[in-house]
């Protein structure tokens, strides 16, 4: 492997002592030396939480930041995010999680595609290990994103953040809501990097169906204001339709071409869907104003979220 600059790294963890040994075993088997520190988000985790008794160890220091309660793998990133960025760090973040699923062997890959001007390198999947149900349901939120937005998610939190990213994302409190769209927001500029999504190296996963809407529905969440303006076009589309069907309806009636219920029928569904398409409008417009008060809102201060950090020198000695 060639040799490559500094970086740090950052994991987010809950209940997954095996796995995360395992990946932090191969990160220091590729990159040794290369790797300052590695950050260790713990996320509430009450079966197995972090001990530096059990972390195999690194050349690398650690410094593991314990959250009091389990918030959700978006907010404790966000938190890490923010206490790293506020370290003033001058070297490559590398974000992942730590059961496998974000191969450390790409992690050089990420490495490789950094360019002058170039924000954040992105892990785009080329290649999944899920099932096809996650892949249907991944592949129809990805077009809804795209309905909502008119911008493309194509990635997840897998990332090479160079530090004046962290400085920037730091005043966005849509962080906590979800990274990928996050970084979308603020406009960094990306390169999208091809890669294999890995499978776990140990226990099971701590998603399920309802937890994978949520974080969907959290991303357009980010947008909310953009779906709000194209729910509303397409309600005046739409409604359009529904008034020249009411119309065309009402023609045939009086002309006496229409079947008996016919013109009920039209009637009926026209305001039905005009019904529920303003309840979808106002749904989007009362999202829309929370988003916004939440981000004025926001102090970005998670203090009282941190039971505290734990730290240990690494093998290698750094300072």
């Amino acid at each position: 492997m060639n040799k490559i600059d500094k970086l740090s790294i950052l994991l987010s963890y809950y209940n997954d002592r095996s796995a995360i040994c395992k990946t932090l075993e191969n990160i220091e088997k590729l990159y040794g030396g290369s790797v300052g520190k590695i950050y260790i988000v713990d996320d509430g985790s009450f079966v197995e939480p972090v001990d530096l008794d059990w972390l195999p160890p690194v050349s690398a220091d650690y410094e593991i930041l314990m959250l009091n309660r389990n918030l959700g793998n978006q907010p404790a990133l966000a938190i890490a995010l923010n206490f790293v960025g506020r370290q003033n760090i001058t070297e490559t973040l590398v974000v992942m999680d730590c059961d496998g699923e974000d191969r450390p062997e790409e992690i050089a890959l990420l490495l490789a595609a950094k360019a002058p001007g170039v924000d954040v390198v992105v892990a785009q999947r080329s290649k999944r290990s899920e099932g096809w149900r996650f892949r249907y349901f991944y592949k129809a939120y990805q077009l809804l994103f795209r309905l909502g937005t008119g911008l493309t998610i194509d990635f997840g939190n897998f990332a090479a953040f160079e530090p004046a990213a962290l400085r920037v994302l730091d005043k966005y409190p849509e962080l906590s809501k979800h990274l990928p769209a996050a970084i979308l927001l603020a406009k960094l500029n990306i390169i999208k990097v091809p890669t294999e999504r890995g499978v776990r190296l140990g226990g099971r996963s701590h998603h399920t169906l309802t937890t994978h809407l949520l974080h969907g529905l959290n991303a357009l969440g980010v947008f909310s204001e953009r779906v709000l303006a194209r729910a509303i076009v397409l309600s005046f589309v739409l409604c359009g339709c529904l008034t020249v069907a009411t119309a065309i309806g009402i023609a045939m009636k009086s002309w006496g071409t229409a079947s008996p219920g016919w013109l009920t029928t039209v009637v009926g569904i026209s305001l039905a869907s005009g019904l529920q398409l303003s309840i979808l409008v106002a749904v989007v417009f009362l999202l829309s104003n929370r988003s916004l008060s939440d981000a004025l809102h926001s102090k970005q201060d998670f203090a009282h979220l941190i039971d505290g950090v734990q730290k240990r020198k690494g093998t290698g000695g750094n300072e």
